[in-house]
């Protein structure tokens, strides 16, 4: 065993190199935010990553999941319109945009719309094995695709 000297000394070692290595821990909202600004800059990005946490938090979503959709499907480009007609930030299919009754070219009911659905897709595939990957796969392709696939469809965007 160490003396009772020793041990002050080690002590008192690991707190100065504790005080010298910065810890800084990182929220949600800030990793959601370093993602957005990847692709939006000012306080667009700011807006839309307070959306996507506000959106998440009110449907109960896991908001670094909803930013990894948004990237994967848009970049956060409130602008783009599929080849298919999906829109905005959500990419949105009108189909879908009207039964969650949001406009999908407002922003902020774009994201609140992707993110309810997004949550729906989880909980419709949470008894699933990989819940996740299903319901980030059925906001892609459809839940039918999905449910006739019994997995992810062989669509070369869901795969990827």
């Amino acid at each position: 065993m160490f003396s009772k000297a020793c041990k002050t000394k080690m002590a008192g070692f690991l707190l100065a190199v504790m005080a010298l290595a910065p810890v800084q821990a990182i929220t949600q909202e800030e990793m959601v935010y370093d993602q957005v600004s990847k692709y939006i800059r000012g306080s667009d990005a700011a807006a839309i990553a307070k959306d996507i946490c506000d959106a998440s938090y009110t449907y109960d979503v896991d908001p670094i999941l909803v930013a990894a959709v948004f990237t994967t499907e848009s970049h956060f480009d409130n602008s783009a319109v599929s080849g298919v007609g999906a829109v905005g930030i959500a990419q949105l299919m009108p189909s879908t945009a009207a039964s969650l009754n949001v406009n999908p070219y407002n922003r902020r009911e774009n994201i609140f719309g992707g993110v309810k659905y997004l949550g729906q897709m989880v909980e419709r595939y949470r008894t699933w094995d990989r819940p996740f990957v299903y319901a980030e796969a059925a906001y892609n392709a459809g839940p039918g695709a999905v449910d006739r696939a019994r997995g992810v469809p062989h669509y070369t965007e869901t795969m990827n």
